[in-house]
C-alpha cells in the first residue's frame, strides 16, 4: 500500500518549480506570487511583484481551463 501524506497549507514557489528569472527581486517576486494566489487586487507595482503576481495569475488561469463545448452554428438551407 502507499502512504498518503498531506500537503502543506501553504505551498512554496520551489515545490511547485517557479523559476525566478535572475534580473527579479526574489523576496518580491514571491510576495507577489503568494498575493496572487489569494486575491485579485494588485497592491505593488514594482517590476518584480508584478511578474510575480502575473505568474500566478497565469498559473490559476491554466489550471480552472474546462475543455471548452462546440459553439452552435446556425446556417440558412435555401431551396433551389
Amino acid at each position: 500500500m502507499s502512504k498518503i501524506r498531506s500537503l502543506p497549507s501553504r505551498v512554496r514557489a520551489k515545490e511547485v518549480g517557479l523559476t525566478i528569472p535572475p534580473n527579479m527581486n526574489p523576496e518580491l517576486y514571491r510576495a507577489g506570487y503568494e498575493h496572487g494566489l489569494k486575491s485579485n487586487t494588485l497592491t505593488n507595482f514594482k517590476a518584480s511583484y508584478r511578474a510575480g503576481f502575473r505568474c500566478a495569475k497565469l498559473e490559476q488561469k491554466a489550471k480552472s481551463r474546462v475543455a471548452s463545448l462546440p459553439q452552435k452554428m446556425k446556417f440558412m438551407v435555401r431551396k433551389p
